[in-house]
């Protein structure tokens, strides 16, 4: 049996404390390809690779359990990844994901799992729970690709600024200016403008 995405690469992440997991690319359907997945540590993930050593995509999982918190930027225009990275801060690693969008890592901050936060204009998810497909995973028209950084930068990652916390939504409809209402307008139009131009 050929030696899949999964089996090759977990040794790397797990050199770097990150225990994975297989996942299953169906189309535009991912899901892991386990139980319990959010609970797998280095010990089960180790044994995962010989139960699944053909496995063309894996994942890990996000929040406390591996210290990292993903912003998935879901639109494939890099300049709606600049504004992102401009309000959230640089970050020495991105990942082109297998739809052609984007994923900034940061170090886990106690973040939460929200799915468009800031509103559904921002094609934005911040996931500080649950689970992310991991470079070089195979996905739906391309394999996940590490287009900035590499798996050495990941124990040295920055948190994420202005992150969403629960009770924001409240406050910023009270709050949010002007300058933000245009900031988010801006970065809709392009993701609208993106998908009727291709």
């Amino acid at each position: 049996m050929a030696m899949g995405v999964f089996a090759k690469w977990q040794p790397e992440y797990a050199a770097r404390g990150l225990p994975t997991f297989p996942v299953k690319v169906i189309g535009n359907d991912k899901r892991p390809a386990i139980r319990g997945y959010m609970k797998v540590g280095s010990l089960r993930s180790e044994k995962l690779v010989k139960q699944f050593a053909d496995a063309s995509a894996f994942g890990l999982a996000c929040g406390r359990i591996t210290g990292l918190t993903i912003l998935d930027v879901d639109c494939k225009d890099e300049r709606v990844l600049g504004d992102a990275l401009a309000r959230h801060g640089a970050t020495p690693f991105v990942v082109r994901t297998g739809s052609g969008n984007f994923q900034a890592w940061y170090r886990h901050g106690g973040e939460k799992r929200q799915i468009r936060p800031w509103g559904n204009e921002l094609a934005i998810d911040q996931l500080g729970d649950g689970y992310v497909v991991a470079p070089p995973s195979e996905g739906k028209r391309m394999a996940y690709e590490i287009v900035q950084g590499t798996l050495d930068d990941l124990p040295n990652l920055p948190f994420m600024q202005k992150a969403w916390w629960p009770g924001d939504h409240a406050r910023r409809r009270l709050t949010r200016g002007r300058t933000e209402q245009t900031a988010m307008a801006t970065l809709h139009a392009r993701c609208t403008q993106l998908r009727y131009v291709r």
